[in-house]
């Protein structure tokens, strides 16, 4: 949401308000600060990011120093680290922790515990089991992911080609309680 130069006042505040980062640290006093999507940030903002893991502490709009000394921060990001981020930012991080290419294998695991979510839910109200064979969950598998998005839309393609399916089944009336439904 905070990703422009143009933001930092929301954040830090200016003469008129104090900012949104700078009233709830004043306020807590700890935290957590999740940076979602580091990379994008703009870099006047990357700035004072390395000043708060640097220094402890940033200035506000104001020209107040607001200490971060008690706040725990994590940045994620879909970037490939040594290819977007100077060596002094991630330098400023105590770990990190890198996440591998989910491959055919693993995308089948989440779509299966996905699936098997739904039935169990379609079970317990309508009394109707769901069979989903290997077949149809490789198909919704490599349906659903994406190797440079990975499986944000594997939910969707699961709701798409097979609890949609189920509904219209079930309110077609063409199966009743104990009914088995293969797909």
């Amino acid at each position: 949401e905070f990703q422009s130069k143009y933001d930092i006042p929301k954040l830090i505040g200016d003469s008129n308000d104090p900012g949104l980062l700078t009233s709830a640290i004043r306020k807590q006093g700890y935290g957590v600060l999740l940076l979602d999507e580091v990379e994008k940030a703009d870099r006047d903002l990357t700035n004072i990011l390395l000043t708060i893991t640097d220094e402890g502490y940033f200035i506000d709009g104001l020209g107040k120093k607001v200490d971060c000394k008690n706040l725990v921060i994590i940045a994620t990001s879909n970037a490939q680290s040594e290819n977007v981020f100077s060596p002094e930012f991630l330098n400023r991080f105590d770990g990190i922790i890198k996440f591998e290419s989910l491959n055919r294998e693993s995308i089948n695991i989440l779509a299966k515990k996905i699936i098997t979510k739904i039935s169990l839910d379609i079970f317990k109200l309508y009394k109707v089991k769901v069979f989903v064979s290997e077949k149809t969950i490789d198909l919704v598998s490599k349906k659903g992911f994406n190797p440079k998005f990975g499986a944000r839309n594997l939910e969707r393609t699961i709701r798409d080609e097979i609890e949609d399916k189920v509904a219209k089944i079930i309110l077609s009336e063409k199966v009743k309680s104990g009914d088995v439904i293969n797909l």
